[in-house]
């Protein structure tokens, strides 16, 4: 009888520990990113060209699906008054990748805040006719955009993008909106995969 209970003691722990070898040996919860970037892009408005500088951050937690959030401060080259010429925005959404090897291509779609700044002398004729305008103007925007990341080491990714934002406005200088598109370029740092689970 004692024979025979510690054979069956021996099975169920030799059993526990072969289910226990066949777990995964990790789990990722998702990619992690966080990067800057500089950009060029036309303003849509009162100036040829606007450049500056903007950061991001990238959480991919499905296998085609993550999240951004991004940060963007453009300004006239040109100008270096304090009430320069700006656009400034605040943006979060989501974005749809895939993958092939060392590259991720992906199309994102984010809503956010802008923020627009511009001297008194591009809207001068405006308020001469007596009109109301706002030489600075904070409105609700959309940013739509394609690009692609590719890992030039295991803990370093170089994205290029394009993007075409919608700011809505009914005041003047913006009362028929913004339309800005710009070009992005940037670098940023891709944090490992979580330890693996014990």
């Amino acid at each position: 009888m004692k024979k025979l209970v510690l054979t069956l003691a021996l099975l169920t722990a030799g059993t526990s520990l072969a289910a226990g070898q066949a777990r995964p040996a990790a789990s990722r919860l998702g990619d992690l990113q966080v990067g800057a970037t500089y950009s060029v892009a036309n303003p849509d408005f009162g100036v040829t060209y606007i450049r500056g500088f903007g950061v991001y951050s990238d959480f991919d937690f499905l296998r085609h699906i993550g999240v951004e959030v991004d940060f963007r401060q453009l300004n006239d080259p040109d100008d270096a008054q304090p009430n320069r010429f700006f656009q400034r925005s605040y943006e979060a959404g989501g974005r749809y990748f895939w993958r092939f090897g060392r590259l991720k291509p992906y199309g994102k779609a984010l809503y956010g805040r802008g923020q627009f700044s511009s001297p008194p002398a591009l809207i001068q004729n405006q308020l001469e006719v007596g009109e109301p305008a706002y030489p600075e103007i904070a409105t609700n925007m959309i940013d739509l955009g394609v690009g692609a990341d590719f890992a030039v080491q295991s803990h370093i990714n170089i994205r290029v993008e394009g993007e075409y934002q919608k700011w809505f406005s009914s005041h003047y200088p913006l009362d028929h909106g913004l339309s800005p598109t710009m070009i992005n370029f940037g670098v940023a740092y891709h944090f490992p995969p979580g330890k693996p689970r014990r």
